[in-house]
């Protein structure tokens, strides 16, 4: 029943279609998208050579591994990302898919930075659904997903080189 504040958000079909729809979406589609395009990259660098691939594998596995580290040897500090007020969290991550999206369309320098990112953006998010509360991870998830689609909105898709 509705009262003078609102409808009762069990029944509004908005908050079921996010919680249905756009929540799962975004817990899925973030993490699938940058496996997506570190299996890419690291593909690509194989084909190269194998050199270039061993590097490019590397610096996908560098930012897991540092992640495996910190959660089986300070779960508790890691705990305290919870106290980070959500809009530092959400504008950070956002903030952090536009780089993303840029860093892909910027020329390799050798380094394979845009493994490196890449590899760290997934541990952060991996690092929200381990360490946090579902609704502060979705600030991660959501920050991230945003930038990324507002970077293909303002500026295309980058050219994967």
């Amino acid at each position: 029943m509705a009262t003078r504040r609102g409808p009762i958000l069990s029944d509004n079909w908005g908050v079921r279609l996010i919680d249905v729809a756009l929540y799962p979406f975004a817990l899925i589609a973030t993490p699938a998208f940058l496996l997506f395009l570190m299996v890419f990259f690291v593909a690509r660098a194989f084909a190269h050579s194998s050199g270039s691939g061993v590097r490019s594998f590397s610096a996908v596995l560098l930012p897991l591994m540092v992640l495996a580290l910190l959660v089986a040897f300070k779960r508790e500090n890691l705990k305290r990302a919870e106290r980070v007020g959500n809009i530092w969290v959400f504008v950070g991550t956002l903030v952090i898919g536009l780089g993303v999206m840029e860093l892909l369309r910027l020329t390799p320098t050798g380094v394979p930075a845009s493994e490196l990112v890449l590899s760290g953006s997934f541990s952060v998010l991996l690092f929200s659904s381990v360490s946090l509360s579902r609704d502060k991870a979705m600030f991660y998830y959501f920050g991230t997903i945003l930038g990324f689609l507002s970077y293909v909105v303002l500026f295309g898709f980058p050219a994967l080189r």
